[in-house]
């Protein structure tokens, strides 16, 4: 069986990380690989960031906050956790984004001083309110958690700052760590002052991490995942809750706690060497657009158009997922309708992104497998696609 996601990441990285856990921090020149311009502040987490950028732009209780509507839920709880309220701006499923002046209009209407968008996929195309937010004397806040390595790496004038993950199940992950980027000097000192007064992690901590994820790479091998999914199936679990919740990393932790931690230096070596290795995004983003567009009909993947665009997942529309997900399951292929932690941070405010989550099907990633296996990927979809229309053809006589 094809599985959806693999750790991006080599073994013998993986194996370095568990056998040589103690390892001092690199330079911060060590991570700027594709990030020519730009201040930058490594951490352990994107949560973390956001948290210590919250502390840094003294949000107070009670103020304002625009968000896009769809992010992991942990940081719509960060956001709560300051006592922000939080104003929900539905996004666009073509782009992914909240339409042009929406993020200006709920910052006009809520005196918002922070903006966050999370861009959803992959997406990197510009933010079409960054001036009027910036004129206005708004820190705009882009979670690019899901898009490394970016395409456009240099900062537009007076954007805030710009949160890449590199945590397990990300593109080139050193299995935690995150980055942000801001063209502000000064905001990135306020960042550093913050993430300064954390406690350390410890070498055995991100030994026992490395150990971890050394395992289920191995479990991600085709036969291993297919023998994997049988069992857990037999057992009565659910994969999608079990392989979720061990990717995840903060599953079961208290999250303010978690988070306001330092990462031990062989976390940041292994995040300057993935940095520094990864391949550049034209490929992948080429064979995704090109599958893509050999989608059969009542099928598409949103944002698919878009040049920015990183892939980090392969997403499909489609007005029957739970028939789809278990079509592609029956033909080999582990899709799945919601293995991230992405979600609607308030339907009633967001219907458009409520119904792109409530219809969405992640499949495994063309770019990951071989020619082969991309073709049956493909036939499967055309034979799910052609069992609705057989079932309607089909008359009782």
């Amino acid at each position: 069986m094809q599985p959806r996601l693999k750790l991006d990441i080599a073994w013998r990285r993986v194996l370095g990380a568990a056998l040589r856990p103690e390892r001092p921090a690199p330079p911060v020149s060590a991570y700027r690989g594709v990030f020519k311009e730009g201040a930058l502040v490594p951490a352990l987490s994107v949560r973390t960031l956001f948290d210590a950028a919250l502390t840094a732009l003294s949000a107070q209780p009670g103020e304002a906050i625009v968000m896009s509507a769809v992010t992991i839920e942990n940081m719509a709880e960060i956001a709560r956790g300051h006592g922000l309220v939080i104003h929900a701006v539905d996004i666009d499923p073509d782009t992914l984004q909240p339409p042009p002046g929406a993020l200006a209009q709920a910052q006009a209407r809520s005196g918002a001083r922070i903006a966050v968008v999370s861009r959803l996929f992959g997406d990197g195309a510009p933010i079409a309110d960054a001036a009027r937010l910036a004129a206005s004397g708004c820190a705009l806040i882009e979670d690019c958690a899901q898009g490394f390595p970016p395409d456009s790496p240099s900062q537009e004038a007076g954007l805030g700052v710009k949160l890449f993950s590199f945590g397990p199940i990300k593109r080139a992950t050193a299995l935690g760590g995150a980055l942000a980027v801001s063209p502000d000097i000064s905001t990135a000192k306020a960042l550093e002052a913050v993430l300064e007064g954390y406690p350390a992690l410890s070498g055995a901590w991100y030994r026992n991490r490395a150990l971890k994820y050394l395992a289920l790479k191995a479990l991600s091998l085709p036969p291993v995942y297919a023998a994997l999914i049988q069992g857990l199936q037999i057992s009565g679990r659910d994969p999608d809750a079990v392989i979720g919740g061990a990717a995840r990393g903060f599953a079961g932790a208290d999250l303010m706690t978690a988070i306001r931690r330092r990462p031990p230096g062989a976390l940041l070596d292994v995040m300057a060497r993935q940095i520094a290795d990864c391949p550049p995004a034209a490929p992948r983003r080429a064979l995704a657009q090109a599958f893509a567009q050999r989608l059969p009909e009542g099928l598409h993947a949103p944002a698919a158009g878009l040049e920015a665009h990183a892939w980090w997942l392969f997403p499909v529309i489609t007005q029957e997922p739970d028939a789809l997900v278990a079509a592609l399951r029956k033909a080999g292929f582990d899709a799945t309708r919601g293995a991230t932690s992405l979600r609607v941070i308030d339907h009633e405010a967001a219907p458009r992104a409520a119904a792109l989550l409530a219809n969405i099907v992640y499949l495994p990633h063309p770019a990951e497998m071989g020619a082969r296996p991309r073709e049956r990927l493909l036939a499967a979809l055309y034979a799910a696609a052609e069992a609705p229309r057989g079932r309607r053809n089909t008359r009782v006589v």
